[in-house]
């Protein structure tokens, strides 16, 4: 599963262009059924799923290997702020909700629609459509690395393009 240790910048182009998900999906199943960490492996397999990512929607299928190493993996018992305040710097997140394109002149509210309806608050958890588009404008601007796709660091790492952020009051 020597993809799990890979970088995205290293994956994006592989063929097969699944062998990324095909590693990662096998390597939850073996971890689930013969880890010594039962509980740590429910727990990962629970926040994934809280924090789910469609791994098949463009460059994702390279992203979600560092993002369960990076991101659930070493989160998955700890404190919920900690992983929250990750997930929102997580490329493959910022690319599925499409906050990569998120700008201070158009705020895209996916993420800040998930982050309040499904990943805290819930959907009926009193919050406003103003709320959201307020937590949209202060999400612009946190987007992803899309330099050289093939080169380590340049690809699939988060990115605050300070551009792009609204600084007005929120």
């Amino acid at each position: 599963f020597d993809t799990l240790e890979a970088e995205p910048a290293e994956l994006v182009d592989m063929e097969p262009r699944n062998l990324p998900v095909v590693h990662l999906t096998a390597a939850t199943l073996l971890r689930g059924l013969h880890s010594n960490r039962q509980l740590y492996e429910l727990m990962v397999d629970f926040w994934t799923n809280h924090f789910n990512i469609y791994i098949r929607k463009g460059p994702i299928r390279a992203l979600q290997g560092k993002d369960d190493r990076e991101l659930i993996r070493p989160h998955a018992v700890g404190q919920f702020g900690d992983m929250l305040h990750a997930s929102a710097k997580s490329p493959a997140m910022l690319f599925y909700l499409d906050n990569g394109s998120s700008t201070s002149d158009r705020p895209n509210e996916n993420y800040a629609r998930e982050l309040l309806e499904l990943h805290t608050l819930g959907v009926d958890g009193g919050y406003t459509q103003f709320d959201v588009e307020e937590v949209a404008r202060a999400f612009t601007g946190w987007t992803l690395s899309v330099g050289n796709r093939r080169a380590p660091g340049t690809f699939g790492e988060f990115l605050f393009a300070e551009r792009n952020h609204d600084e007005g009051e929120k």
